[in-house]
């Protein structure tokens, strides 16, 4: 009995130190847990064979990290809609939802972030947000006003349209937001898919 007693404590003792172990990682490299990015260059010329007719353009992050992504010009009287990918591939993998958009005359933006697409960086909460506020200022550069801007978020994208058309609403609103689905906070989605309990407040630095 006793060494029955012996081995309990054993595993109840190996089991919390995975589960410490696994908190401090969690804790210290989120991106091998909620980020499945493609790290190939997204080839342009793809998807102008299968008529996304864009062009590459390149621009720069807040703090000075080189990115690009696909530009369409929009038609005369028609705003221009930013897309803001999720959390995995990178913007060559969604540029069918931008078809039907740019033959409607609308202008489109697909703008990548640091991590994804062979784009040097780290992707973290900060960065991507900042990266996603770039796309806006390279939009702002070519003349584009707020009001003819339309930010389009999917899934981890919708955190940085939200926070985009916030952050544009300081000077002038945008013309619109579209979210498709979208989510309320990181740590519910983590709730929702991973129901063991954990202290997620403490242990999870990217809130989106």
């Amino acid at each position: 009995m006793c060494g029955l007693k012996m081995f309990i404590k054993f595993i109840i003792l190996l089991l919390a130190l995975a589960y410490l172990i696994f908190c401090v990682v969690v804790y210290f490299k989120p991106q091998w847990f909620f980020y499945y990015p493609s790290h190939d260059v997204s080839d342009i010329e793809n998807a102008r064979k299968n008529g996304y007719p864009a062009e590459e353009v390149r621009y720069t992050s807040e703090d000075g990290t080189p990115l690009y992504g696909w530009y369409t010009k929009a038609q005369a009287g028609k705003p221009t809609i930013v897309f803001y990918h999720g959390n995995s591939f990178n913007i060559e993998k969604f540029f069918h939802k931008m078809r039907p958009l740019v033959h409607a005359g609308y202008g489109t933006f697909m703008a990548e972030y640091r991590g994804f697409g062979g784009i040097k960086g780290k992707i973290t909460n900060d960065n991507l947000t900042a990266d996603a506020l770039a796309a806006i200022d390279y939009l702002h550069e070519q003349g584009i006003k707020n009001s003819d801007i339309v930010v389009y978020g999917m899934s981890l994208g919708s955190h940085m349209a939200t926070n985009t058309a916030w952050v544009a609403a300081k000077t002038e609103p945008v013309a619109g937001v579209i979210l498709e689905v979208p989510f309320d906070t990181l740590s519910n989605v983590i709730r929702a898919v991973f129901p063991l309990p954990m202290p997620l407040e403490l242990i999870v630095r990217d809130r989106y």
